[in-house]
């Protein structure tokens, strides 16, 4: 394979695998040939094949996914069949037949092709999606399958030859769609297709058929936008019989993930990362996650951008490794079927008996009947509770198994990193990744390691294990002196972990793991210890960091630590609206409110409105806020919390009393940030109106663009067992949705800041020798040793945020950008810039609690 390099760029070193040459790149190794296979295992696990081509797959064992799905259609297939050309045979004659427009379209291929064709379409699906969606994939490939089948009776020669041509060339199955449907729209001299409408109408004929006669997937309803969305999702039968069947399926369903090599450096929107994609599909990764062809036609040819994509190859070349203690760890809580943080328990809750098993619901008495309502609401929330955790359990196995199989990269392993239209930089992976959950990042460490010579370099190492245990609204000092006096415990827990429990209480008790054992062999071998594991440092609600840094807002600034002391405890913004919401509550408790009594004797804490004032600079709502505290509620609830509100209802009404006041509370917080976001949206609101984009350029050069159209919706009805479902079909339009807009341009804005920030510091670090690093949005990670100091990833960090603020004026260049695209004359239009404060931003430099 050859590829295009830049003269004179070197690739890899010599010890990993390549050397560029005059603009080619060859590789004749194992470590060569197992990315290649990687990539191909990408690749094959998102696949989905017609009918013949997933028999042929199930014949060479290509996928796990395959392998498992064929033991579930070899039991089902032909009964559905069966049941499905009774149904037709029913509608074809007249009968009333429910969805019988929808069999009539799924009868134009056999009763087989259509069984095989929508069980495999509702297979693949690992968790809830929107039933639309489902339907519309099943009703394409009906079509699809009709066509071709036609096309080979008129010249069965040229699609034969065809086919196989394609089969050779291995490409993505979905390509190879593309090319068989059109060689079938030229053989038939067909020039159209069917409607959306058809579409939906075969697709949800044919659902209703499979779920009426397998009870595999059930359909639920989730809230979205005010509406009750339909949703397919798998029973629990299926859920258990895919777990049964194969732990490992989920890996294969995973498109993206680790490599032994490092990524390719981007060198277009559509080359980087991977080495081989193209041999095996036509839709491989692309840098930016957007439909947006204009904004990727933009960046190809916009060198500033490409300022900020160098951050995205910088971060990829880090070389990682599965930490072998916490890969045994928690190879052993599976095992042993335990529940350990957010790893899930193995076996579901159990339902309560019903207490009155003998009485019909007519014969019961008042109270008997409101305690049988109040059982089966409990029911009904224990099997939502049992989806959530065999869903979660799943994905914790697909995760062990991805940790397994890169256990076995010979030279570890790298994350490519791609980015949204915003800028924002993400690991190019599915469950298993440096930007996971405790589990995944527990699992990862470096590759390389780094001395610990220092007391600094210690002191990090401690804060670390302090942060991961949940002691991080202290000083550092204070930090380090719990970890020092609590040495003999974490010690003893990374030699023995079930004799020694304590780190089960850790909020990232997987991490804390990692770091006990870090600081174990630390305190055996003294400096000079090589540590692997990763320090990470967070912002403190990084949003509104970057709003009071842009209006130098003080009281903001104090709020989020962007002034602070060494040596007094850091601002907790959460913990500040948390008691202003309890000396509300008690205010209104003293004038005989009973809700307030009931707030105050379940607890308002500071995770009740941390999540709430998380989103308050991403657009954040008080519907949002609502559903944040019924979450905080939901998960005292199920802990055994005691709870007045046994009732759901009961429940979503104590939330929406307290919303209003959490989220007054909030406004007396957070001030210059809303004036900032009300600012933002104003401002740019002319360019909707307009019917003009929203672009504008970041400090780190990257060029934003955000366009939301409107769209036009279209109302299809159709049966489902038994019940009428009605769908809103949307179609995009070519003018601008000047309301969605304003609703998300205060987020996205400060989004592409906080991106912004994050590249501008790995850029600085990478030029400042700190080569190995793990950022997430809002959290910097390097090694211990490469934290402090005046060039350390700490320091830098700072700098940059303050570089990034005194040399931009932000909001004023928004206000430029405008005028520039539509003309002075909108100049009336305008909101001036809001005020700024007194706040001296070179202190952030100093500030140790800004990134803690």
């Amino acid at each position: 394979m050859v590829f295009y390099v830049p003269p004179g760029f070197v690739y890899f070193s010599e010890k990993t695998l390549y050397v560029a040459k005059l603009y080619k790149v060859r590789a004749m190794t194992d470590l060569f040939e197992l990315q290649r296979h990687v990539e191909q295992q990408m690749v094959q696990a998102g696949r989905d094949a017609f009918y013949s081509n997933f028999e042929k797959a199930v014949e060479l064992g290509r996928d796990a996914e395959t392998q498992a799905a064929r033991g579930i259609l070899r039991t089902t297939v032909g009964r559905v069949a069966e049941k499905l050309e009774e149904a037709l045979e029913q509608a074809l004659i007249g009968k009333a037949v429910k969805g019988a427009n929808g069999l009539k379209l799924a009868g134009y291929v056999t009763p087989e092709q259509a069984a095989m064709i929508a069980m495999k379409t509702m297979l693949v699906l690992g968790t809830e999606v929107q039933l639309l969606s489902v339907a519309r994939r099943i009703g394409i490939r009906i079509e699809d399958e009709w066509m071709i089948s036609n096309a080979a009776q008129v010249n069965s020669a040229w699609v034969v030859a065809t086919e196989r041509r394609l089969a050779m060339q291995k490409n993505h199955s979905s390509y190879t769609r593309k090319k068989m449907r059109g060689l079938a729209m030229k053989i038939l001299n067909k020039d159209d297709r069917w409607t959306n409408d058809d579409h939906i109408k075969a697709g949800m004929a044919l659902i209703s058929v499979v779920i009426q006669h397998t009870r595999l997937w059930e359909v639920g309803y989730q809230k979205m936008r005010a509406q009750n969305i339909p949703m397919l999702r798998p029973s629990l039968r299926l859920l258990h019989l895919i777990e049964r069947t194969n732990d490992e399926l989920s890996t294969r369903n995973s498109t993206f993930g680790a490599i032994p090599l490092p990524p390719r450096p981007w060198t277009s929107v559509s080359d980087g990362v991977f080495y081989f994609m193209e041999d095996y599909t036509a839709y491989g990764l692309e840098l930016v996650r957007t439909r947006n062809r204009k904004h990727k036609e933009l960046l190809n040819s916009d060198r500033e951008s490409w300022k900020h994509i160098k951050a995205a190859n910088i971060l990829g070349q880090t070389a990682l490794e599965i930490n072998p203690f916490t890969h045994g760890l928690v190879k052993e809580i599976k095992e042993a079927g335990l529940s350990v943080g957010k790893i899930p328990q193995a076996e579901v809750n159990s339902l309560p008996p019903n207490p009155f098993p003998s009485l019909k619901k007519e014969d019961m008495t008042e109270e008997q009947t409101a305690e049988f309502d109040l059982w089966r609401n409990e029911c009904r929330e224990i099997d939502i509770r049992n989806n959530s955790i065999i869903g979660r359990r799943l994905l914790f196995n697909r995760l062990l198994a991805l940790a397994d199989q890169y256990a076995e990269y010979p030279d570890g392993l790298y994350f490519g990193y791609s980015c949204d239209w915003r800028g924002r930089f993400y690991a190019v992976a599915d469950a298993l990744s440096p930007q996971g959950s405790d589990t995944s990042k527990g699992l990862l460490r470096f590759r390389n390691a780094e001395p610990i010579a220092t007391k600094e370099a210690a002191d990090w190492l401690a804060i670390q294990g302090a942060n991961c245990f949940g002691v991080d609204k202290v000083t550092f000092p204070e930090r380090i002196q719990w970890v020092q006096e609590h040495t003999e415990q974490i010690c003893n827990a990374a030699k023995d972990p079930w004799a020694e429990t304590f780190w089960m209480e850790a909020d990232d008790p997987i991490c804390f793991m990692a770091f006990a054992d870090e600081w174990r062999r630390f305190t055996e071998e003294g400096y000079g210890f090589m540590s692997q594991l990763p320090i990470q440092v967070d912002g403190s609600n990084n949003g509104l960091q970057h709003f009071s840094a842009m209006l130098r807002d003080e009281v903001g600034a104090a709020a989020t630590n962007l002034v602070s002391e060494l040596n007094t405890p850091p601002a907790d913004i959460y913990q500040q609206v948390a008691d202003k919401v309890i000396a509300r509550l008690q205010l209104l408790s003293a004038e005989g409110d009973a809700d307030a009594q009931d707030w105050l004797d379940f607890g308002v804490n500071r995770k009740t409105c941390k999540r709430p004032v998380m989103v308050v600079p991403y657009a954040g709502t008080i519907n949002s806020c609502t559903s944040y505290i019924y979450e905080y509620i939901m998960e005292k609830y199920e802990a055994g919390t005691p709870c007045k509100w046994r009732m759901e209802i009961d429940r979503r009404k104590a939330a929406n009393y307290l919303s209003p006041i959490v989220w007054e509370q909030i406004g007396h917080v957070v001030r210059a940030a809303r004036e900032a976001m009300t600012y933002i949206r104003a401002v740019l609101k002319p360019l909707a109106q307009a019917n003009i984009p929203a672009k504008w350029r970041t400090p780190s050069g990257w060029q934003c663009y955000q366009q939301y159209n409107k769209t036009t919706a279209k109302r299809v009805h159709t049966f489902l067992e038994g019940k009428m479902i009605m769908f809103n079909l949307s179609v995009e339009q070519d003018e601008i949705d000047v309301r969605k807009s304003g609703s998300a341009t205060a987020a996205n804005f400060v989004h592409s800041m906080d991106a912004s920030a994050l590249a501008m510091t790995v850029l600085s670090a990478n030029d400042n020798g700190i080569t190995d690093l793990l950022m997430i949005h809002d959290s910097y990670g390097c090694h211990a040793s490469k934290m402090g100091g005046e060039y350390g990833l700490a320091s830098l960090l700072r700098k940059e945020f303050v570089k990034m603020y005194s040399e931009n004026d932000v909001l004023k260049d928004l206000r430029s950008l405008v005028i520039d695209e539509i003309g002075p004359d909108v100049i009336t239009e305008l909101p001036d810039l809001p005020l700024r404060g007194s706040f001296d931003l070179t202190a952030v430099e100093n500030s140790p609690y800004f990134f803690a």
